[in-house]
């Protein structure tokens, strides 16, 4: 079954509108913030009361035999690597696509999940919920997220979809998708950025915006070489014409000396 989940993730994780699993990117779309979930201490909560920040989203379910886990361990990884602080620097939000899941798993997943961790971080800024058929399908159908109901033995529901995170805006905005299960500090804080959506940011990550940008088809962050041998090229001219019209004072000064 991981096999097969890992499979689908690789090759449906593009955008077609034909696809019935997989994930259908929506970029400067907007969702639903008004949506309803619940959280991990059986609290009723709106999305706009979690996008306070941009916000990092993975759609998962608790129960997942496979590729759920392997992406929140991913998830847990880079949030521990990166040099920014979850609750102050964007929001962490894990909903189950899984309408029969209820609260109890979602505080066990955060409680398991939280205490592997060796960074501490504040607890509250990842928010686990869960919420009802009609708002999960008014969620997942915004960002693009296409999932199927598969049934592998009696009694026993399974589902086969694609894995990623997806960041939304303090807007509700969706700003950017890093698919796969495994993640870059650099990616997330990237996409962290982003998806702040104008704010004022530090000098260096203007710097940073200006000198990488986003690969779609490598899922990543890389150099933008062009913009930066641009930058490079009308630094030599600058400074050249500087040089030359300071030399030609020089000697007009000398001559006239």
């Amino acid at each position: 079954m991981f096999f097969l989940l890992l499979f689908l993730n690789l090759v449906f994780a593009s955008p077609k509108d034909s696809i019935t699993v997989g994930i259908d990117e929506h970029l400067g779309e907007f969702i639903d913030t008004e949506l309803k979930v619940v959280n991990s201490t059986g609290d009723t909560l709106q999305l706009k009361d979690i996008l306070t920040k941009p916000t990092v989203l993975s759609l998962v379910y608790y129960n997942c035999p496979g590729i759920c886990n392997i992406l929140l361990s991913g998830l847990r990884d880079v949030v521990e690597r990166a040099d920014m602080e979850p609750g102050v620097d964007y929001n962490i939000l894990s909903l189950s696509f899984n309408h029969k899941e209820d609260y109890h798993l979602a505080r066990n997943k955060k409680q398991n999940y939280i205490a592997g961790m060796n960074r501490k971080i504040n607890k509250d800024a990842w928010y686990w919920v869960v919420s009802d058929s009609v708002s999960i399908r008014k969620l997942t159908d915004a960002i693009g997220f296409k999932f199927k109901e598969d049934i592998i033995e009696e009694g026993k529901l399974d589902f086969l979809h694609a894995g990623a995170l997806v960041f939304i805006s303090p807007k509700g905005k969706i700003t950017r998708y890093l698919f796969g299960t495994e993640f870059l500090p650099f990616n997330l804080k990237m996409a962290a950025i982003e998806s702040a959506e104008g704010k004022a940011q530090p000098t260096i990550n203007k710097v940073l915006e200006m000198c990488f940008k986003y690969d779609p088809e490598g899922r990543g962050y890389v150099l933008n070489v062009t913009r930066i041998f641009g930058v490079i090229i009308t630094l030599g001219v600058i400074i050249l014409i500087l040089v030359l019209t300071l030399s030609k004072k020089k000697k007009t000064t000398e001559v006239e000396a």
